[in-house]
């Protein structure tokens, strides 16, 4: 935070350039004490994340993305028709890098909803996936295909979709099947 040096702390006001209905957000947010997870509307939550950035809140800023997370679990309250497809990749890109695969399966399925072409996500240049985890990507990029059976001793695959995509973030994080990564010596 930058105060001037010759400024006592105490007397020193810290411009927020924000609504007071997100500033009042973000005081309640500091006193519920992460008692209380508040779901945050995307229109409430880039205000009040610049506001946690500002303040160096680093653990309000968690739990403002938990509330957020939260709506978008919420097909009721995640305006998935009117938020532009670049937005909802923005989100997915912030939810990739705080590691919530359950907030990626509801925005891939929010791609699904507005009826977005899997191509739109996954045929762009490499600087459009600058910033995802590795984990995130891969699983992003290679969910739309599944193994389907063996033909001539070769697996064969067929082309799922992004609800299928959006199953395998919902999966992401949980335990492995007790033969994968197994050498079976073939």
């Amino acid at each position: 935070m930058s105060l001037p040096s010759s400024d006592p702390f105490g007397i020193t006001s810290i411009p927020i350039d924000e609504l007071a209905s997100h500033i009042r957000f973000f005081i309640d947010m500091l006193y519920s004490s992460n008692v209380a997870i508040i779901p945050v509307t995307y229109e409430d939550f880039k205000p009040l994340l610049k506001i946690c950035q500002r303040m160096q809140s680093e653990e309000i800023q968690g739990t403002l993305w938990t509330g957020f997370s939260k709506t978008l679990s919420n097909v009721h309250t995640f305006p998935t028709n009117t938020l532009p497809t670049n937005t909802l990749w923005e989100i997915f890109g912030m939810a990739a890098r705080e590691d919530d695969n359950m907030a990626c399966c509801n925005i891939i399925k929010a791609f699904y909803y507005k009826s977005t072409s899997i191509d739109i996500i996954c045929s762009r240049s490499p600087a459009f996936y600058e910033g995802i985890p590795l984990p995130y990507l891969i699983t992003l990029l290679q969910g739309n295909f599944r193994h389907t059976h063996n033909h001539n001793r070769e697996a064969a695959y067929k082309e799922v979709g992004l609800l299928d995509i959006a199953e395998r973030f919902a999966e992401m994080k949980k335990e492995p099947h007790p033969d994968e990564g197994r050498d079976w010596g073939i």
